[in-house]
């Protein structure tokens, strides 16, 4: 038996359009805290609004939270933004009972802005030209902005207007800036306003609508603007020329909050219904009802990330997918898979290939191929054409929307092309699962190296975020300690470790274990455990999470 020529780690990483709408909510670590607005990545840290609390959270990218204070007592938290990613690390935010602006950096530093205008309650807040903050002055009817350097304009727009959602829309067709596209609840109107003070405004056709929350989804190349229309129970959507169409919302009285816009639609939550909605690309819906009962969902981030106000929880809705991670190609080794579309309906299926480990998380150009409804596709390691045989890890990704249809049958083997009784199944698990686990321990017991049989470990980072490290050691059958090593994986790439009780040190062993311990990072770790024997046999276990 040859070792070193076994086998080149693979990892497949198949977001499952089954059951594919999945929920995570974690529970704010202090009660009441009422979480509201939110924005954010979860890569780079998500801040939302304890409104009953009065402080700003924070999310960190391990999932641990953290809470800062607002210096003015009671002040009516309201709306948050967020700059653009990278952009001078602050976030602003309205104090509605305060009638300041509020400004937050990554160390939690709170400045506050107190308005010109006495009494005039910040509701809306949005980022636009030169990374000012514009703001809705519901009670003075006026649009206000703060530049970077702390100095405010204000803009009055007319009695009765009640400007509540505001958001920085594409430049006009006679401008080069942008503009600020904001909602008149108390009007029933969908207004903008340029720099200059030019106000143009656009009646909502169904009466007394309360127009609150507004979105941009320029970026997704939709000229468009979309609102949230409360009492009608609507999304609205404007035009530039100011065209309005409006979309009733299934769920009646279902009290929609907050919206962002994305690729496949428009996502928003129903705060008295106690779903997450998607307004669909051809204008049907799709719900998904929260586990929490009563959770009154409230804001919501293009990642899905939401708050819960009443269920005290910051959660995301997401869409699954399946892991199998096993070898690449090399020699007669070789790596199976399979899946069987049972939609009726083609689904496209992306390769991808991670680059250089100096790169982190970088990838080399992909090639999609059609699953056909109803039909099947089957992939090996080295039909993969820029992949050199036993050079290169790779993964797959299945991309599919968040939705309700059927978990594709899917199959993952490790074969030997000379041999055909050598071949295993392995194992395959939901992405899901794993984050629940956040195994940061794995054990793999039955480790084995005699003259007729050794063990082999490959490890991978399934997360695609975070790079980990960490420690394997080998215990033997009595649990004394024989080897340890370090370990380092970065996201989506895989490590075979040829014969690692060769590379531990160990001589020999029987029905000893390896186990796997991640020291640092907070990417999410899995792995599985192959022991060959010299007449032909493959046995495969994966990581318990003790």
């Amino acid at each position: 038996m040859k070792p070193a020529r076994l086998l080149v780690p693979l990892l497949f990483a198949l977001a499952s359009p089954g059951g594919a709408a999945v929920f995570r909510e974690d529970p704010l670590p202090a009660p009441s805290r009422g979480p509201t607005a939110i924005a954010g990545t979860a890569q780079y840290g998500l801040w939302f609004l304890g409104s009953l609390a009065n402080r700003i959270g924070r999310r960190n990218p391990d999932g641990s939270f953290e809470e800062f204070l607002v210096p003015t007592p009671d002040s009516g938290l309201s709306g948050m933004t967020a700059y653009a990613e990278g952009a001078f690390g602050r976030l602003g935010f309205t104090e509605f009972a305060a009638n300041k602006i509020g400004r937050i950096d990554p160390s939690g530093r709170i400045d506050e802005f107190p308005i010109p205008t006495a009494g005039s309650g910040p509701r809306g807040i949005a980022v636009g030209d030169s990374h000012s903050f514009w703001f809705t002055e519901f009670n003075a009817n006026k649009i206000g902005r703060l530049s970077l350097q702390g100095q405010f304009m204000e803009y009055p727009i007319g009695a009765g207007s009640g400007p509540v959602g505001i958001v920085w829309g594409p430049p006009a067709e006679d401008a080069l800036n942008g503009e600020a596209w904001f909602t008149e609840f108390r009007a029933n109107r969908i207004s903008r306003l340029n720099e200059n003070g030019r106000l143009r405004r656009y009646s909502i056709p169904t009466a007394d609508s309360g127009p609150t929350a507004i979105v941009s989804v320029f970026g997704f190349g939709d000229p468009a603007i979309w609102f949230i229309e409360f009492n009608a129970n609507k999304i609205g959507r404007i035009t530039p020329d100011g065209t309005i169409t409006e979309f009733s919302i299934p769920t009646p009285d279902s009290g929609p909050t907050d919206l962002v816009g994305g690729s496949d639609g428009i996502w928003f939550t129903e705060s008295r219904a106690n779903k997450i909605g998607r307004l669909n690309l051809d204008g049907t819906f799709t719900e998904f009802p929260i586990p929490t009962a009563n959770s009154w969902p409230a804001g919501i981030t293009s990642e899905l990330w939401f708050t819960e106000r009443d269920g005290n929880k910051v959660s995301r809705l997401g869409s699954d997918s399946l892991v199998a991670i096993g070898a690449g190609f090399s020699g007669n080794w070789d790596t199976d898979f399979e899946l069987v579309n049972a939609e009726g309906r083609a689904v496209g299926m992306t390769v991808r290939i991670p680059g250089p480990r100096a790169c982190g998380i970088c990838f080399n150009p992909t090639t999609t191929v059609d699953v056909p409804a109803h039909g099947t596709f089957s992939l090996t390691a080295r039909d993969v054409p820029f992949v050199p045989e036993g050079a290169q890890t790779f993964y797959v990704s299945l991309s599919l929307p968040i939705g309700p249809e059927e978990l594709p049958t899917t199959r993952a083997r490790i074969v030997n092309r000379a041999r055909p009784t050598q071949a295993i199944e392995i194992p395959v698990v939901r992405l899901s699962t794993l984050e629940r686990m956040n195994p940061s321990v794995l054990a793999f017991p039955g480790a084995t190296r005699t003259p007729t049989a050794h063990s082999n470990l490959v490890l991978s980072e399934v997360g695609l975020v975070f790079p980990v490290g960490g420690r394997i050691e080998a215990f033997d059958a009595a649990g004394a300690p024989r080897g340890v090593m370090s370990f380092s994986l970065y996201p989506g790439q895989s490590v075979f470790l040829v014969d690692v009780l060769r590379q531990l040190g160990v001589a020999g062993l029987e029905g000893g274990q390896i186990r796997v311990t991640k020291t640092e990072g907070i990417g999410l770790l899995w792995g599985l455990l192959a022991t060959l024997t010299d007449d032909g046999g493959v046995a495969v276990s994966v990581g318990a999470n003790p």
